[in-house]
């Protein structure tokens, strides 16, 4: 009996340390990326993330297999994001800083993913002295 496929929410492992084995064979690794792309394209967060990130580190990346590319980096972390994973929001945050975009990436800082994880994102409480009606604010 086949084993079932695995659902477009859990991408196979098996793909997943082939992109991320530097001493894969390239056309292995290149082949287990197209089909994480898919995944992600299908909705999986995981798969979102991973390729985000891969974009986000680039060549100086230590499982560099795509080019640096903040845009695509954000679009694929941005869809993680929405979907409640909380390390691409964090990394969402520091992609941001280096853009020099310091309210967005408070933003993406602040936000926290809903208790059951399969609901809308929302904010995370800011502290008091964040708030618009604490003194010295501007507001």
């Amino acid at each position: 009996m086949a084993a079932p496929a695995p659902k477009r929410d859990d991408p196979d492992g098996t793909a997943i340390y082939a992109v991320l084995d530097a001493h894969a064979p390239h056309g292995q690794r290149e082949a287990a990326l197209r089909q994480l792309r898919e995944d992600a394209e299908h909705g999986s967060a995981f798969a979102q993330l991973l390729h985000g990130a891969l974009y986000f580190q680039g060549p100086q990346g230590a499982h560099a297999l795509l080019p640096r590319d903040p845009a695509l980096a954000d679009v694929y972390l941005s869809n993680a994001a929405t979907h409640g994973n909380v390390f691409a929001m964090a990394a969402l945050a520091e992609l941001e800083l280096q853009q020099h975009h310091v309210l967005q990436a408070n933003v993406w800082a602040q936000i926290e993913p809903a208790p059951d994880c399969g609901k809308p994102l929302r904010y995370a409480p800011l502290p008091a002295q964040f708030s618009r009606s604490s003194p010295g604010t501007h507001g």
